[in-house]
C-alpha cells in the first residue's frame, strides 16, 4: 500500500510540475499530457486524480486560448501558434467556443495571405530590358567673363532627361556654387550635348531616359 502511494506522489509531483512549468503537450519532453497518459496507463495514479490533474491541464489550455482569441490581426507567428493550440485541443477533447473562434479567425488569415499571394502573383509582369543611354558628343561650358576676371571658380549640377532623340531636355539646376554665377553657362553646354537615346531591347524602340544628374565644375588653368 505505501508503494501505491508513493508511486502516485512521485507521478503526481512530475505532472504538476509540467503544469506550472507551461510544458503541457508534445513534443516538448516530459510534457504533462503525456505524463498523465504514462500514469494512468501504468496506474501510477487513480482514477480521481487523473480526473484532477487532467481538468488542470484542460483549463490551462483553455486559459491560453482564450489569450490567443483577443488577437486582433494575426501574423505568421502567431498563426502557426494557433494551429499548434487548436490540434492540442484536438488531441485533449476540449471542446469550447473559443476554439470555434480561433479557428474562424485561422480561416480568415488563411484567405487574406491566399489573396495576397493571388495578387503578387498578378502583378509579376516582365520588366523591359533597358540598356542605357550614352553620351557621344559633349560641348564645353564657356567659362563666364566677370567671374574669369574675378578669379570665382565652382561647380553646378544639372538634372535633365534625355528624349528618344538623343537631346537633353527638361534641364534644371539642381545645385550650384556660387549659387547663379555658373548657372546658364552650365545649361548652355549641357543642351549641346548629343547621346545615343537609350533602347528597350524587347522592342528595339528608343525610350525617354528618367532623371539624370551631372556636376559640371568651372576652374581657372594656369
Amino acid at each position: 500500500m505505501q508503494s501505491t502511494l508513493e508511486n502516485e506522489s512521485k507521478s503526481s509531483a512530475q505532472i504538476e510540475e509540467a503544469l506550472s512549468k507551461g510544458n503541457l503537450f508534445p513534443p516538448a519532453k516530459g510534457n504533462a499530457y503525456s505524463l498523465l497518459l504514462e500514469a494512468i496507463g501504468n496506474k501510477t495514479i487513480s482514477r480521481s486524480t487523473h480526473e484532477s490533474l487532467l481538468e488542470r491541464l484542460e483549463t490551462i489550455f483553455v486559459k491560453s486560448a482564450q489569450a490567443k482569441s483577443k488577437l486582433t490581426e494575426l501574423n505568421a507567428a502567431q498563426s502557426d501558434e494557433i494551429r499548434e493550440l487548436l490540434k492540442n485541443g484536438t488531441l485533449l477533447g476540449v471542446k469550447s467556443p473559443v476554439l470555434g473562434a480561433l479557428k474562424n479567425s485561422l480561416a480568415s488569415f488563411d484567405k487574406t495571405m491566399d489573396s495576397k499571394e493571388d495578387t503578387n502573383k498578378a502583378e509579376v509582369v516582365a520588366k523591359p530590358t533597358i540598356a542605357p543611354a550614352k553620351l557621344l558628343s559633349r560641348v564645353a561650358a564657356k567659362y563666364p567673363s566677370r567671374a574669369l576676371d574675378r578669379g570665382i571658380e565652382g561647380w553646378v549640377e544639372v538634372s535633365f532627361r534625355i528624349d528618344t532623340e538623343g537631346h537633353p531636355v527638361q534641364l534644371k539646376v539642381t545645385n550650384s556654387k556660387p549659387a547663379k554665377v555658373f548657372d546658364s553657362a552650365a545649361l548652355n553646354a549641357i543642351q549641346g550635348w548629343k547621346f545615343l537615346p537609350a533602347m528597350d531591347m524587347q522592342t528595339g524602340s528608343a525610350v525617354e531616359t528618367l532623371d539624370k544628374s551631372t556636376r559640371m565644375h568651372f576652374k581657372i588653368e594656369g
